[in-house]
């Protein structure tokens, strides 16, 4: 749990930036995308941290470098919020998400070391939560605040690149993910430009839609808890205890359906003409999808990979925080261009490119990995793991 609640901080602070740029614009006297850099800069350096830190952890540990790595993160956020010019802010933001992109990139790996298969799939529910659920919470907090080495080293740190470039399931679902992850920021910023500026609606209030996003996360932990693991449960008693990867694959090709129609319905009913409500609703829809998938490909990465995990996880990591950092910076332009509806339809159209990865490898997944380094070793891992 405390380490859940580490996931939490960092979340909360990726985001909180983003319902505060006006006033950051106002007080610094610096443009829209200025202003967005400061979530752009810390998002981006996750993907920096997971490939430098990730594989550290491989190779010397994970406690001492998450004890001395997280106080580093908490000492910069306090900085963060003590400067008084937009320069220094940046760069305390740049080195904040290098730090907080270690609590993030290592957690699950931490949970597949503890925990065997049969209990990891809801421990790293919780964990992909409470990283969700900070990243929903932050603009909230925000818009609410009062204004004012050797070889081995060499091989652990280009690890999660072979894989991304080598292992298809690594790659594809890691791209699947940056465009889930991506779409969130993109949110983050287009929430204000539906709300704020076409709806007319105040700060304080305009960050009050992304409760809709909260409560996704608690309908989906009670579908993961009460339903999901049922069925995971029964795969693994079919199995003799040994349920194979794809097991996990269910939840995200029903996250994969709901996603996309939860962001087709708030690009359609976003208009200052339909009631608020309907808009706003669209999010319940468009978060469970997310999460579902968040939680579901996680799962099958640790599973697929076993003692590569960390790396395929980074590898993932990597492409999402690009697309963190990258979505946002674009969201103005892009509304102002498309105009509300288009705009916000186009993240759904990328994510329906990847379901059919999800059908073939919940089909032959299995059969793909076995022509791949990496899938074979850790097939290896796992029949040594079964005795």
């Amino acid at each position: 749990m405390i380490l859940a609640f580490a996931v939490f901080i960092v979340s909360i602070t990726s985001s909180g930036f983003s319902q505060s740029t006006e006033d950051m614009k106002t007080e610094f006297n610096v443009d829209q995308t200025v202003a967005l850099l400061t979530t752009s800069t810390f998002v981006l350096e996750f993907a920096v941290g997971v490939f430098i830190l990730s594989p550290l952890s491989e190779v010397y540990g994970r406690r001492e470098l998450y004890i001395r790595i997280f106080g580093a993160f908490v000492g910069l956020s306090v900085g963060t919020g003590l400067a008084s010019n937009m320069t220094v802010i940046l760069l305390l933001r740049f080195f904040g998400g290098l730090a907080g992109s270690f609590t993030q990139a290592v957690a699950p790996a931490v949970v597949a070391e503890m925990f065997a298969a049969e209990e990891r799939g809801l421990v790293l529910s919780i964990f992909t939560l409470a990283g969700l659920m900070g990243q929903t919470l932050g603009p909230i907090i925000s818009g609410a605040a009062p204004k004012s080495i050797a070889q081995q080293l060499r091989v652990g740190v280009l690890r999660p690149w072979i894989m991304l470039i080598y292992e298809p399931i690594v790659t594809l679902l890691s791209l699947f993910l940056s465009v889930v992850h991506g779409t969130l920021f993109l949110l983050f910023a287009a929430y204000p430009i539906v709300f704020q500026q076409v709806r007319r609606w105040p700060q304080d209030i305009a960050s009050l839609p992304f409760l809709a996003l909260v409560i996704d996360i608690i309908i989906s932990l009670v579908y993961v808890t009460f339903i999901d693991q049922a069925r995971y449960a029964r795969v693994v008693f079919a199995n003799n205890g040994n349920a194979p990867p794809e097991a996990r694959l269910p939840p995200a090709m029903l996250g994969a359906a709901t996603l996309p129609i939860g962001l087709s319905w708030f690009a359609w009913s976003n208009d200052p003409s339909v009631f608020w409500l309907v808009s706003v609703s669209a999010g319940v829809l468009f978060g469970f999808g997310m999460v579902l998938l968040y939680m579901s490909l996680t799962n099958y990465l640790v599973d697929a990979y076993l003692g590569y995990a960390a790396s395929a996880l980074a590898a993932s990591t990597v492409l999402r925080s690009v697309a963190g950092a990258v979505f946002p910076l674009f969201a103005t332009k892009m509304y102002d261009s498309l105009g509300i509806h288009w705009a916000s339809s186009i993240p759904g159209f990328l994510a329906l490119i990847f379901v059919p990865c999800l059908v073939a490898f919940y089909k032959w997944g299995n059969a793909i990995k076995k022509k791949t380094r990496f899938g074979q070793e850790a097939a290896k891992i796992a029949e040594m793991q079964r005795g």
